[in-house]
């Protein structure tokens, strides 16, 4: 019983959060620019709290803004630190999620019964580190979908927390980069789009290191067959 209320609590929480994603942009923060950097400056390590915490925040509700936020640790904070502390606050915000979506959901579903998710189940098993950080390094499917898949899954915790950690590193240092190296007039600009800042090149590095991922997992089956 008490699962079902922590559910529908944490469910009215998000959902209520997720009607304020419109103020999660490039817009906002440039009414506040002035403010926020004097903030960051004056205040570095507690402007680190907050950031931290509001990209967790952002993670665990699945809001969109990841990207958002990405780019402005990299803005604020630099390349090298602005990218660790993206990808610290995905991995913990991405564990939360993970942690509270095997407590609600996949103990609440009995999925075993259903002999095509058993055989889904032992075969990523075998490979589950390996899978979940081609999904982490290819951002194919929306973040919280695989978080819930592992979940689903049961993945070890140490394997999700590890292969989030491998998969999403680069990730947050090129976004971190770009945030970095930003252009606020060109940001500014009312036909701008977070999307135009995602270059080709960046979508092959991204898909390159997601193959070379996926490259044990064919040897293993190439020897065993």
């Amino acid at each position: 019983m008490y699962r079902k209320i922590l559910f529908i609590f944490l469910l009215s929480v998000g959902l209520s959060l997720f009607y304020l994603r419109e103020i999660i942009n490039f817009p906002l923060f440039i009414g506040y620019q002035n403010q926020i950097l004097i903030f960051v400056s004056n205040y570095f390590f507690l402007s680190l709290f907050v950031f931290i915490l509001a990209y967790i925040i952002i993670i665990i509700f699945s809001i969109p803004g990841s990207l958002f936020m990405s780019l402005l640790g990299g803005y604020l904070y630099s390349t090298y630190l602005g990218g660790i502390i993206n990808l610290l606050s995905a991995t913990i915000g991405a564990t939360l999620f993970f942690v509270f979506s095997n407590f609600l959901i996949s103990r609440s579903f009995q999925l075993e019964k259903f002999s095509y998710y058993t055989k889904i189940k032992e075969g990523f098993a075998k490979n589950s580190f390996w899978y979940l950080l081609f999904f982490r390094l290819v951002p194919i499917f929306p973040f919280f979908i695989i978080n819930i898949i592992a979940a689903t899954l049961h993945i070890p915790i140490r394997t999700f927390i590890a292969a989030s950690l491998i998969g999403m590193l680069p990730g947050s240092l090129i976004f971190a980069y770009v945030g970095n190296n930003l252009n606020i007039e060109i940001v500014n600009n009312d036909n701008f789009e977070l999307s135009t800042l995602i270059s080709s090149k960046i979508i092959v590095v991204f898909v390159l290191l997601g193959i070379t991922s996926l490259i044990p997992i064919l040897f293993k089956k190439w020897k065993y067959d």
